[in-house]
């Protein structure tokens, strides 16, 4: 049994008989239905509508058996089992028969020719003008597949004839197959495989093939369509596949055509190019490649063609009957070609016969896919599809869709429907429903690709008068066109699944029923709608019979609650409604402007008095609760009040009869009151329920505080006319939100008491963009300014301005103006400490400013290398100062700005002699010298004789220098910073570190500084918010060790304080003093600002940890026989170091250039040499010499794995790896050691070094070792080193690479020794 399923529009019907056999079709009349089976049975019904359900009823009409069925406005059209075409009515009176009377070209047996177009009506275009149907001569040289007609145009599938020649085949006389010739279908079971084609034209016997029965050919107004509709109507059928016996004749005859060729000889075979009709006779193996290559790629031809026509096929004899033919599936062309070798006899691998079936198959193949759409008639809404609306007076193609495979038309009306062979569907015409393209109303003049929701491939498409459906090959149903505003996806749930997998047609369609009551338009539509809640009882009566006719009554009785539940709810929504109406009909006129289709009236002062209090006394206030606002009507002003942001408050009652209640708006309060306590009672419950259901929170006690909404205020303020959106709190913004301004201002952050606090962007049009930390509507803390010109503050503000230390970079290269200022800030101004380096010029500035200006202690390098020390009033070098030339020569004296002498002054040349007097004038541009005395001096010994006494006596000291950044420090971790200086009072420890968890938390979590530096966010932040108990009072092993690993954490973390402080500083450092061309005589001021930063910092970590002794003392810890130094060098080098080693170490390299240069030139000399002659050079003892190393020849280069002490080298080595003193002196040891276990090794343990064996073997080591810069190294641990450990081991061991440096520089002779 086949299921049907009917839908009026999505509405779906009842079918009220069983219909026992499969359906082939299904059309309509107005609402009569007929379904045709593949029993050859038409079933008739007319759909009614009964308790509001429409259902049909079918019945079988005996006596008349149909091959096809089509309806045409009010008429039946339908073929019987003989070819011959009726008229019907509607109750299936048969009118008369329609004769096609034509002559036509028979077959050898008296068949005519197939695929002609018969048409009658009144279409110029083709020439036909007839009421009796006639040929169509317009499409003669083709063959039409399927046609339909529309209100006013038609639409045709056809195809070309092809011939031999067009198919490269050789020339030979072809006969015509007629499925319905009873000699051409003995001939196709007897004859050899050369006697056949099923592209001929007649049969031998003469037998005269049927003209197509296509009956929308016979009427200008009918529709071939296997969805056929009338105006109002469309259906789409369901159906299984089961053939007729000219079907069954036609599978049968293509069967033996492709078996013949699965069995086809290995000599006679042919090829496959990309274009179907490009045959070319090749061998064996060609054969393969055409069978296979084309039927994988070429349109999915022949065996993959049954695969793409699951869909419906009524209108395509040739995909009808090649759907069920099976042939072998082959994964590979081997494998095909194996296939074809197993049936091979003598009698088939003749070369005409494989021709021949070569031909047959490749042709059906090129005619299912080179298929044309033409059009013609009417073109006013794009109907024809050629992409414009100009009047055709000829049927014209449609280029778009040719040769892509169409199988299938639908027309209704004013659209079309178009479904290929590769599941793809188009649609275009009229679109004013949507039933073309959801995408807009504009009717659509070329085809237009229907995409569905997973882009599934369509299986069927169907056109009705204002709607389209479309089924795909997952069974889903889709609907566009009236009632539906989208593509809507039909219920389909109840089909059974078995049948999906068989060929459907799923009728929609639509009643237009004529209404014999004369209603007004709004009765009517008011009829409608109330219809569903009359229904509403009938389904709980239905549920109680459920209740008493099933063992599952507990569950039916749940459903029955929740049902009685909905039918109150919805009593009480039109209830609601009925007094909306009542209420706008009312006061049309005072409350027009506030109608809205989804307001509802919920109480009013004028049926429930509620007064304002304090009103004046001929004041008129009416007050009007809807279901989203509460309105304030003021004579005839009104106030509208969203409900979502008001709070209301009961006040204590009066004594003089006024039950008061208060309402909280964002710019105004409301005090109401009522006469009767009662009346009160009721407003301030009503009120809450209204405001809870606005909010979406009617389970709640009562509205919530804090909630979410928008609203636009409208009072004069710093607010007026903006617009907020986020989170409030009792009327006040607080939390989360966005407020947006006219001109295009926006703030989105935090919000507290109705201001702008916390952290949030302020995005200012033709200012800039603005992110950090916000107090009471304006900038305070630390955030990032990023103007619109491209320049960047970064660093803390105060009031709106920048106040603090904060870094602002302006321009950039490829502007005139370039720089870059990290320093303090007062007020937005630069003030107090700070560094500016001038990227164009490369001059940079370290010292102090006042508004905006140097002034003060400070000094100068220029891209020159000059640099200038002294003091500045006004960004003017005047009084005494210091410059110093890059060749060494200087001059100390007065100065009337940079590079100007103006005064007495002294300059010393790099030779040492020394000029004094009065000297004024430009340095550039030539001096005067007055009352001048020159002192001729002896040369220059070291290069520490040109450094002038005055040298940094000129600049800021260093414990003045990031003052600001300090200071902020102290703020957060709240002590005092004047505690530290005078010593009133010690600082709390406890409340200390209850500062720094705090700080860390609100950090952690976005809301204080996280955002400060572009870091990511950190995973975790190592317990650093928990206060540990360790380091207050004393210091063991133990404690030191966890203390060291949480100060090691806290400066790396950027949440803690001290991380923050110190990141800040890096910064601040590395700009001072790196950059592209830094100063070599910047390295004094850097290692002293280093040792200030230190200093500065280990007082801050005392704070937390008050057992660390102070910064000038230490202390030793002994654990298991070793012991460690506690200090502040010990504990914070190791940290700071590394983050500004590379800034720093570069000043060194500048400083000992000279020497290094001459270490390495020589280092690279010695290391020519064999182990053994570099050892004799350096006066190393024989004793220390491998045996094989004494009698070895002299090569130039060593291998390595030979070299003397090769451990110890390559330990040496690892000293370019560490950035601290004391890693460094640790590697030094560590080398030491290795040569003691190699020489231990060599000559016994009880070897003890003397210093007359150790110096040379060591010299050798270093020579080794090749580390470059050594001499910038030794300085730098030099500079940093413990004091405590000058006098120890390491420091012993450090004085002896030194000298190896020295010595290795006052080799007066290398060569001449080797």
């Amino acid at each position: 049994m086949s299921k049907v399923f009917l839908w009026n529009l999505v509405n779906k019907l009842d079918i009220e008989s069983e219909i026992q056999d499969k359906i082939k079709k299904i059309t309509n009349i107005e609402n009569h239905l007929y379904i045709l089976t593949y029993s050859n049975i038409l079933l008739h019904g007319v759909i009614k509508v009964t308790d509001d359900r429409e259902v049909v009823h079918l019945t079988k009409h005996d006596g008349l058996f149909l091959k096809d069925i089509d309806c045409v406005e009010d008429l039946l059209y339908g073929i019987d089992l003989n070819g011959r075409v009726f008229k019907y009515t509607e109750n299936l009176i048969c009118l008369k028969e329609i004769l096609l009377i034509e002559d036509s070209k028979p077959c050898s047996h008296g068949s005519t020719e197939n695929g002609q177009l018969w048409a009658c009506g009144n279409m110029h275009q083709i020439g036909i003008s007839s009421e009796t149907p006639r040929k169509v001569t317009f499409f003669e040289n083709r063959i039409v597949y399927s046609a339909s007609v529309g209100s006013d145009f038609a639409i045709a599938i056809v195809s070309k004839q092809y011939s031999n020649e067009d198919l490269l085949f050789p020339t030979y006389e072809e006969e015509v197959f007629s499925s319905t010739c009873p000699h051409c279908t003995s001939s196709s079971r007897l004859a050899s495989p050369a006697s056949q084609n099923s592209g001929s034209e007649s049969c031998p016997l003469g037998i005269p093939i049927p003209a197509s029965y296509d009956i929308e050919t016979t009427s200008t107004s009918s529709k071939n369509d296997s969805l056929s509709s009338n105006d109002s109507t469309k259906f789409l059928k369901n159906e299984t596949s089961q053939h007729d016996a000219d079907e069954n004749v036609q599978n049968e005859f293509l069967t033996r055509q492709f078996s013949w060729m699965s069995s086809a000889g290995e000599e006679y075979l042919v090829e496959c190019t990309e274009k179907p009709t490009r045959i070319i006779k090749e061998n064996v193996s060609n054969m393969a490649s055409l069978v296979y290559e084309g039927v994988k790629t070429v349109g999915d031809k022949v065996v993959t063609l049954s695969r793409h026509m699951s869909g419906s096929s009524d209108n395509n004899d040739v995909l009808e009957s090649i759907e069920d033919i099976h042939l072998p599936r082959v994964t590979s062309k081997d494998e095909f070609m194996w296939s074809l070798s197993q049936g091979t006899s003598e009698k088939d691998i003749s070369e005409q016969g494989v021709e021949e079936r070569s031909n047959a198959i490749i042709k059906t193949g090129s005619n299912l896919v080179n298929r044309e759409i033409w059009t013609w008639g009417n073109i006013v809404h794009g109907q024809l599809g050629i992409g414009d609306i100009i009047k055709r007076e000829r049927p014209m193609i449609i280029t778009k869709l040719s040769n892509i495979g169409a199988q299938k038309i639908s027309v209704q009306s004013y659209h079309v429907g178009v479904l290929t062979l590769d599941g793809r569907s188009f649609l275009w015409g009229r679109n004013d429903y949507h039933q073309v393209t959801v995408e807009s109303d504009i009717d659509q003049s070329s085809p237009k690709l229907f995409n569905t929701q997973s882009n599934e491939r369509v299986k069927d498409i169907s056109c009705g008068t204002y709607h389209t459906t479309i089924l795909t090959y997952k069974n889903d149903l889709y609907y566009i066109g009236r009632h539906a505003e989208n593509v809507r996806k039909l219920n389909m749930y109840d089909i059974n699944t078995n049948d999906l997998n068989k060929k459907m047609q799923l009728i929609l369609f639509d009643l237009n029923t004529q209404k014999k009551d004369k209603k007004n338009d709004e009765q009517i539509i008011q009829t409608i709608l109330m219809k569903p809640f009359v229904r509403l009882t009938f389904y709980h009566e239905f549920l109680i019979d459920v209740i008493s006719n099933t063992n599952k009554q507990q569950k039916f009785k749940d459903i029955l609650s929740k049902w009685n539940g909905f039918v109150d709810e919805q009593e009480f929504n039109l209830k609601l409604a009925e007094k909306t109406n009542t209420f706008w009909t009312t006061h049309a006129k005072t409350v027009e402007h506030l109608k809205t289709p989804d307001r509802r009236i919920i109480r009013e002062s004028h049926e429930f008095p509620i007064h304002l209090y304090n009103a004046g006394l001929f004041s008129s206030h009416w007050f009007i609760l809807l279901n989203d606002v509460f309105i304030h009507m003021n004579g005839s002003t009104s106030i509208v009040h969203d409900l979502k942001t008001i709070w209301v408050e009961p006040q204590q009652d009066s004594t003089s009869g006024q039950f008061q209640i208060s309402l909280k708006m964002p710019e105004e309060s409301m005090d109401l009151y009522t006469t009767k306590a009662e009346e009160k009672i009721q407003w301030f419950h009503i009120l809450q329920n209204a405001i809870k259901s606005a909010l979406g929170k009617n389970s709640a006690h009562q509205p919530p505080l804090l909630r979410s909404a928008a609203y636009t205020f409208f009072k004069t303020g710093c607010y007026k006319d903006a617009k907020y959106m986020g989170r409030w709190l009792n009327a006040k913004m607080h939390g989360s939100g966005k407020i947006e301004w006219p001109d295009g201002k926006m703030y989105t952050g935090q919000f507290n008491n109705n201001q702008m606090h916390g952290f949030g962007r302020m995005d200012m049009p033709n200012i800039g963009v603005y992110e950090g930390q916000w107090k009471e509507n304006q900038q305070n803390g630390f955030g990032i300014l990023k103007y619109s010109n491209g320049d960047v503050y970064k660093g803390y503000f105060k009031d709106g301005v920048p106040h603090g230390h904060g870094s602002y970079k302006q321009g950039n290269f490829t502007t005139s103006a370039a720089s870059i200022y990290i320093g303090d800030w007062i007020l937005g101004s630069k003030s107090g400490y700070g560094i500016m380096h001038d990227i164009i010029s490369g001059e940079k500035y370290l010292g102090n400013w006042n508004d905006n200006k140097k002034h003060g202690k400070g000094l100068i390098v220029t891209s020159d290398g000059i640099y200038y020390e002294g003091v500045f009033n006004q960004d003017i070098l005047t009084g005494s100062g210091l410059m110093i030339l890059e060749d060494g020569t200087f001059y100390e004296g007065d100065f009337k700005g940079t590079g100007i002498l103006g005064g007495k002054g002294t300059l010393t040349l790099n030779s040492g002699h020394v000029l004094e007097g009065n000297l004024t004038g430009s340095w550039n541009e030539g001096i005067k010298i007055s009352n001048g005395n020159l002192t001729l001096m002896k040369p220059v010994v070291s290069e520490s004789d040109l450094i002038p006494k005055s040298f940094t006596s000129f600049c800021t000291p260093t414990h003045q220098k990031w003052k600001a950044l300090f200071r902020y420090c102290y703020q957060i971790l709240g002590v005092p910073d004047c505690n530290l200086k005078t010593n009133i009072k010690p600082p709390d420890t406890q409340k200390i570190w209850q500062n720094v968890a705090v700080v860390i938390s609100n950090s952690f979590h976005g809301t204080v500084k996280c955002n400060k530096i572009d870091r990511g966010i950190e995973n975790s932040i190592n317990n650093l918010d928990t206060i540990p108990q360790f380091g207050r009072d004393n210091i063991d092993g133990e404690s030191y060790k966890n203390l060291k690993q949480y100060v090691v954490s806290a400066f790396e973390c950027s949440y803690h304080p001290l991380g923050s402080l110190l990141a800040d500083l890096t910064v601040a450092y590395t700009t001072s003093y790196g950059g592209l061309r830094p100063h070599p005589l910047l390295l004094l001021h850097a290692v002293n600002e280093l040792h200030s930063i230190t200093k500065r910092l280990y007082d801050i970590v005392r704070l937390l940890f008050p057992a660390l002794p102070s910064y000038d003392k230490q202390y030793s810890l002994k654990d298991d026989d070793e012991s460690e130094i506690v200090s502040c060098q010990s504990l914070l080098y190791p940290i700071i170091l590394p983050k500004v080693h590379s800034s720093l170490f570069i000043l060194y390299t500048l400083k000992s250039k000279r020497d290094d240069m001459q270490y390495w030139k020589r280092l690279s000399e010695w290391n020519k040499q064999t182990d053994f002659t570099l050892m004799a050079f350096l006066s190393v003892d024989q004793k220390f010499l491998n045996v094989e190393a004494k009698d070895e020849p002299l090569s130039p280069i060593k291998k390595v794995k030979e070299q003397h002490f090769i451990e110890a080298i390559e330990t040496l080595q690892l000293l370019k790896t560490t950035f601290s003193p004391i890693e460094k002196l640790f590697v030094i040891k560590h080398t030491f050691q290795k040569m003691t276990t190699t020489v231990q090794q060599q000559l016994g343990q009880n070897y003890r070094w003397n210093m007359d064996d150790l110096f040379p073997v060591f010299l050798y080591v270093v020579v080794r070792a090749r580390i470059l810069q050594l001499g910038s190294e030794l300085d730098f641990i030099q500079d940093f080193m413990e004091p405590s450990l000058e006098n120890g081991e390491l420091g012993i061991m450090f004085t002896t690479l030194k000298a190896c440096y020295q010595q290795i520089l006052q080799e007066k002779y290398p060569y001449k020794r080797f």
